[in-house]
């Protein structure tokens, strides 16, 4: 080519050689990196340290907290009282939620059927309970609700308890006794029909009429006593009283040594027939 040739001639490999070790020993330049610079600079000094903004990373998240803000300012919204707070401010904000003006305001379900009377005592205690510890009425009625629940199966399962240990006790008796049960059984029944007063009858409603050793004990009374004595007078021979022959009753029956209740004692005879003498003195 010659050199007045309007384009450029290609580089010889000398030329690329000589560059490509100028280019490799040239350092290479890089741009510095910026500095961190946080958002809260731009604040005035006393805005800066204020703990508000120690959780918000960014400008975006400013933005974000301050529009949620400015969505809370229409709302209805309910102050909550510091830890020590007294009872009044703290009545105010039960009201505020919807308890009721007053405990009867609240709808509380009554079961049914039920086995035991229902308690109108305990309905109000409940009522007033509830009011002081500020329910809502949803809240009042589920827990009333479910003490119901809860005391209707405890009185099944001591229903089933009382009529299991009746069961086993008549069971027990039965095969002690064996063909004279009915009749041990009429005497003691017709032994606590006698001389049983109204808190002795009530304890025997309340189990104790369950209690084997209890039904032996009026069972031997019967015997004592007797039919024909049950219904005839008694001479007292010996007691100034009836009063005196029942104190002396209770007496020897508080005492679980006393040889009445010792049949391998030598005494036991004259024991139990001292104890029929009394009956016979006491109730005639």
């Amino acid at each position: 080519m010659e050199s007045g040739y309007p384009y450029p001639r290609d580089p010889s490999p000398e030329d690329t050689l000589v560059r490509g070790v100028d280019d490799i020993d040239r350092p290479v330049e890089t741009a510095a990196p910026a500095p961190a610079v946080d958002w809260r600079d731009a604040l005035p000094l006393e805005l800066r340290d204020d703990p508000t903004l120690r959780d918000v990373r960014d400008v975006a998240g400013l933005a974000k907290g301050y529009i949620h803000a400015q969505r809370l300012v229409g709302a209805d919204r309910i102050p909550v009282p510091g830890r020590n707070a007294d009872p009044e401010a703290w009545a105010m904000v039960f009201d505020r939620l919807g308890r009721p003006r007053s405990p009867d305001g609240y709808s509380l379900e009554r079961p049914a059927e039920m086995e035991l009377p229902y308690d109108e005592g305990l309905e109000s205690a409940f009522r007033e309970r509830a009011h002081a510890l500020g329910l809502l009425p949803e809240q009042a009625a589920g827990l009333y609700a479910w003490w119901l629940d809860l005391n209707r199966d405890d009185v099944a399962q001591q229903r089933r308890m009382v009529e299991s240990r009746r069961d086993g006790a008549r069971e027990a008796l039965r095969a002690e006794w064996a063909h004279r049960f009915d009749d041990r059984l009429r005497r003691a029944n017709d032994a606590l029909r006698r001389f049983a007063d109204d808190e002795l009858r009530e304890r025997v409603a309340e189990g104790l009429g369950d209690d084997p050793a209890f039904i032996r004990f009026c069972a031997r009374i019967g015997d004592l006593v007797g039919e024909h004595r049950l219904e005839g007078p008694g001479a007292g021979a010996g007691f100034s009283s009836a009063v005196d022959a029942k104190r002396r009753i209770a007496e020897v029956f508080a005492d679980r040594g006393h040889p009445y209740f010792q049949r391998d004692d030598p005494r036991h005879a004259h024991a139990v027939e001292e104890v029929r003498r009394l009956f016979e003195s006491a109730y005639g």
